[in-house]
């Protein structure tokens, strides 16, 4: 089963009850596999890691091996580069984002698409109170 980490240590459990290592993908069976926070044995997987950085090294990992694969060159642009906007996406600094205005969908409907869609949400809340009631 596909996950993706949003936070928390690199042993991950899947619904199943498999263990494995975010980090190196691998089956693990316990915490053994892992070098605690103030451990100090390097050849284990970290028992937590910048998760942007892990998963912004994987998506170049990806790119790379993808590019490998099809015989393109470092020096060969692609139309569309999955890698060209990485460190944007990525960007890590805390700088505030305003959030853009709520956007409402019924300024872009004409004035029958506007009377269908008032309609049908008109029968979808009788239809909603009706079920309550019983």
């Amino acid at each position: 089963m596909k996950f993706i980490k949003e936070e928390g240590c690199n042993m991950m459990k899947c619904r199943c009850g498999a263990l494995m290592c975010y980090v190196c993908n691998q089956p693990v069976k316990n915490y053994n596999h892992f070098n605690g926070p103030d451990g100090s044995n390097t050849n284990l997987c970290p028992l937590f890691s910048d998760i942007i950085q892990l998963h912004k090294d994987a998506v170049l990992k990806s790119a790379e091996e993808a590019k490998r694969d099809l015989g393109i060159s470092e020096a060969k642009r692609l139309k569309i580069d999955p890698t060209a906007d990485i460190e944007q996406h990525y960007k890590t600094d805390t700088e505030t984002v305003v959030p853009a205005a709520p956007v409402n969908p019924f300024l872009a409907m004409n004035r029958e698409d506007r009377l269908a869609q008032e309609r049908a949400l008109q029968r979808f809340e009788h239809n909603r109170r009706r079920r309550r009631r019983h």
